[in-house]
């Protein structure tokens, strides 16, 4: 009986481990994903253009189709936001200054910048003299 137990509450902690580092994926995801949405870009998939709202539901579907097994940023990168999974393709983003760049590159560098400002150390507050 208290194996059992026991055995109960090691799965109940690993899935509380493993929904907190989904969460945090989550939120990672949607800071990258806002940022996409808000770019002033085209997102080209197999050869036709679409606005960064369409860039991101065609991602979020494809996460959501992948049911879990995309937990990182990198790995959603690479495997979701770079290229298309039945051609092959790679997905492009054309900036507004007409160049374009590939999908897997633009997003890596963007969570780059995204990355360091979200881990910016705050100021120590002033302290009154």
């Amino acid at each position: 009986m208290k194996q059992q137990i026991l055995l109960l509450i090691a799965f109940l902690f690993s899935l509380s481990i493993g929904s907190e580092e989904s969460t945090e994926f989550r939120k990672d995801l949607n800071l990258l994903m806002n940022s996409l949405e808000s770019c002033q870009c085209k997102f080209i998939r197999n050869g036709a253009e679409h606005d960064p709202k369409e860039a991101r539901e065609h991602m979020e579907r494809k996460l959501n189709a992948v049911n879990g097994k995309i937990q990182t940023i990198p790995d959603f990168i690479e495997n979701i936001g770079s290229k298309s999974s039945i051609t092959g393709k790679p997905y492009l983003v054309k900036l507004s200054d007409g160049k374009t760049k590939e999908a897997a590159v633009w997003l890596k560098e963007k969570w780059e910048e995204l990355s360091k400002v979200k881990n910016f150390p705050q100021k120590p507050s002033k302290k009154a003299k």
